[in-house]
């Protein structure tokens, strides 16, 4: 998944890239997406500035990770 800037599906804000994070629990680390066989994936969200919308992605591994 490329970094370049992304605008926001439902107001056309800017986009700020983030990750989604467990609540509670020492250390906090990122929420990870995981297939059938086990594979897992490391969550990339992007946060609308403007109006809050949040879309996550489950990025593919040969796209840059």
């Amino acid at each position: 998944m490329s970094d370049e800037p992304k605008t926001c599906t439902k107001c056309k804000g800017e986009m700020e890239k983030g990750t989604l994070q467990q609540a509670g629990r020492f250390g906090e680390t990122p929420f990870t997406w995981e297939a059938s066989d086990e594979t897992r994936i490391k969550l990339v969200a992007y946060r609308c500035k403007e109006c809050g919308f949040v879309e996550v992605y489950a990025p593919s591994k040969t796209a840059g990770s």
